[in-house]
Parts: C-alpha cells; structure tokens; sequence
C-alpha cells in the first residue's frame, strides 16, 4: 500500500474531527501509547455511565456505601476461613 494516501485521508478524518476525547487518544496512539489509547476510551466510557446515573438519580449515599463495603468484607473473611485447607 502506498502511505501517502493512507496518511492523506486520516488527516482529512482528523482536520474533520471535533471529538476532543478522540483526538487526544489518536494522538497517545500516535505516540506510541496504546494502553493509554484503550485507558483513556474506558475512562470516558466510565463517565457517561456514571453521568447517566447521576442524571436518573441511581446513586447511593456515604452511609450506604460503608455499609455495602462492610458486607463485603465480611463475606471475603467468611470465604477466606472456609477454603482453608489443613494438612
């Protein structure tokens, strides 16, 4: 393939692009970052969700949170005891 009309193209996609997160992890990409690439659109995939949930009210307050994480941590001891082997 010859590179100048494949260089050619993605900057007229690029000149076009009004998509700041897009370019911002294009130009890690170009940088020779790509876990930064799939980090940034995870991140900003990560927001919208959150941002959605906020917006129709599917969010938990303080004292539910430490409750959830005390629950949590509770099963994890309860499964940490019960899987121990003795020899």
């Amino acid at each position: 393939m010859n590179i100048q009309p494949l260089k050619e193209e993605v900057k007229v996609l690029v000149d076009h692009s009004e998509d700041v997160a897009f370019l911002e992890a294009l130009r890690d990409l170009l940088k020779g970052e790509p876990k930064t690439l799939y980090d940034h659109l995870e991140m900003n995939r990560m927001a919208q969700l959150s941002e959605a949930d906020i917006k129709a009210g599917r969010v938990y307050s303080r004292e539910e949170v430490e409750q959830w994480l005390k629950e949590q941590r509770a099963k994890d001891r309860d499964l940490s005891t019960s899987i121990c082997v003795r020899g």
